[in-house]
């Protein structure tokens, strides 16, 4: 069964298991570990050591990419008649009474 048949479902687990790395993928880190290339440890020298503040900064923008998961812009709509009402607590201090 290699290939697509319309109307048949796929046998369940089958497939490039998720986090495995495509062909293409796979190939540039077989192609910098050839050439003695990591790009994360290259951007790391970069954020510390660059010429440049602005070269810095964007060594450092690229290595948050990843590490840390991108956030997802969320909309928020409103009643235009009715409008929004925004509550805003501070945690910051201790033993008040926050019970309005």
């Amino acid at each position: 069964m290699g290939k697509f048949q319309k109307g048949i479902q796929k046998v369940p687990n089958s497939g490039r298991k998720a986090g495995t790395p495509n062909k293409k993928t796979q190939d540039l880190f077989e192609k910098c570990e050839k050439h003695g290339v990591d790009p994360f440890e290259s951007l790391l020298l970069i954020a510390r050591d660059g010429e440049k503040e602005e070269t810095r900064m964007q060594a450092c923008k690229e290595l948050c990419k990843y590490l840390y998961p991108q956030r997802k812009a969320v909309e928020h709509t409103t009643d235009e008649q009715q409008g929004f009402m925004m509550v805003i607590k501070d945690y910051t201090k201790k033993n008040e009474d926050t019970s309005r």
